[in-house]
């Protein structure tokens, strides 16, 4: 036999690790534990579940057990591991036949997050739930039949396309303490998202900090308390980001003062020589901010797991830096960001200009008009781009990537705006809006911002 690579989570960053290390080293030993009976969630398509443009909760499933299994790797569900020794490279597990302990010539730690959940008066009971795992979605679906009124608590990406697919069906409002749902967007691009969230029907209550559920005589929810108001709804659901699962570590990997995350060099190296990690508790390398940031994100978590499974087998592979890339359908709106935000750009001491441009998405004789609302973030001298932000009602997912490579690649506005992009009548004019968009931020750093 070979080495023996043993993965914990079998979710993105864990079933890439172990496919990966598998290729890497045919002879390797590659096992699985996973907590759960529920390998491979695509957690981004619970939307379209709720919205019911996805009919079955067991579409978000991307692989069965068997499609791994085929590919020689051990793969174990409801294995919860407790405890992880690298001295002697052992792991303790719980199962439904007991207590156990796997050992390992190499592991890699792919355990995920949880949910961040509320800790206010009446959060017990039926009729809130905290949405991040598989079985929080089946939770939510059972418990939305015959309720009309949802409150969504948490803006994002996350909660805004969670209130727009529930929107379809229910009356939602969606309650977050910014003062838009996507922190750091603009005010022009945060009022093109406001305005078509409440032409859904969502109910958009900015600034207000959830105080406490309230219940009927039954037990039953009746209402969001917030310190602006109370919200009457019959199911809430919270969105308030994650928190990394390392509590079986018990301290014996270095983690990231700021986050909590387990920290990685680029080869997803850990504290310990024996031990990768990769996913969602993990930290990832930022290519515009110094050291290792915690970016939770589906595609870095596959991206990074590859490579932490690539190294375990004896291979060599660096992780790309990463932007924060994200992309969000909000049905009828597209929403996507890149790299910083111009807080964010000031907050790590850039000299950051924003420039803001609402521009065609096709040639002018095809009807009807749409337009794409564009910004970017810019520093002044070296003229770079920093970060891109879109918004309209399609093309923004798409063309997210290009300013992602711009940005990447570490290219100034002036060399930015002519690039060599296609013309399509239909879904690019002649300029697109990207280049309208760097164009524009050239005048911007100049001074002329006319």
């Amino acid at each position: 036999m070979g080495r023996r690579i043993l993965v914990v989570g079998g979710n993105a960053a864990g079933l890439s690790a172990a496919a990966r290390a598998k290729r890497e080293d045919p002879r390797a030993e590659v096992t699985v534990l996973e907590a759960t009976e529920t390998p491979s969630v695509s957690n981004c398509n619970f939307s379209y579940v709720l919205s019911g443009r996805v009919e079955k909760l067991t579409r978000v499933l991307s692989h069965p057990p068997k499609y791994f299994t085929e590919r020689g790797v051990d793969l174990r569900t409801g294995v919860t591991v407790t405890e992880i020794d690298p001295i002697r490279r052992r792991v303790g597990t719980e199962s439904a036949g007991g207590a156990g302990e796997e050992a390992y010539d190499k592991l890699v730690y792919c355990a995920g997050s949880r949910a961040r959940r509320l800790d206010v008066p009446g959060r017990t009971g039926k009729g809130v739930t905290a949405l991040h795992s598989y079985a929080d979605m089946e939770k939510l679906v059972g418990g939305l039949e015959g309720k009309s009124g949802v409150a969504v608590i948490g803006g994002g990406f996350g909660g805004m396309s969670v209130a727009a697919a529930l929107a379809e069906k229910r009356n939602v409002a969606l309650i977050f303490v910014e003062d838009s749902p996507v922190p750091g967007l603009n005010g022009e691009l945060s009022e093109v998202v406001r305005t078509h969230l409440e032409g859904r029907g969502v109910r958009l209550l900015p600034g207000n900090r959830v105080q406490g559920y309230l219940r009927d005589g039954a037990g039953r929810l009746a209402g969001v308390e917030t310190d602006g108001e109370i919200v009457n709804c019959e199911y809430a659901v919270e969105l308030l980001g994650v928190i990394p699962n390392v509590e079986p570590l018990g301290g014996r990997l270095e983690l990231d003062a700021a986050g909590g995350a387990v920290k990685v060099d680029g080869r997803q190296c850990t504290s310990d020589d024996g031990v990768f990690a990769a996913g969602d508790c993990a930290t990832v390398r930022h290519a515009l901010l110094p050291g290792h940031r915690y970016i939770p994100n589906g595609a870095l978590a596959n991206r990074c797991g590859r490579t932490a499974g690539c190294n375990a087998a004896g291979g060599f592979s660096k992780s790309a830096p990463a932007l924060g890339t994200r992309a969000t359908e909000l049905y009828g709106l597209e929403l996507a960001q890149t790299g910083l935000s111009l807080a964010e750009a000031r907050d790590a001491g850039y000299h950051a200009v924003e420039t803001v441009v609402q521009t065609p998405l096709h040639a002018t004789f095809h009807l009807p008009r749409a337009l794409i609302a564009c910004s970017a973030v810019a520093e002044r001298g070296t003229g770079r781009i920093l970060g891109v932000r879109l918004a309209g009602p399609y093309g923004a997912n798409l063309r997210i990537n290009a300013a992602a490579t711009v940005i990447a690649a570490g290219m100034d506005a002036e060399n930015a705006c002519g690039l060599d992009y296609a013309y399509h009548p239909h879904s690019s004019p002649v300029w697109d809006p990207l280049l309208v968009l760097f164009r524009q931020t050239v005048k911007t750093l100049s001074g002329r911002e006319e």
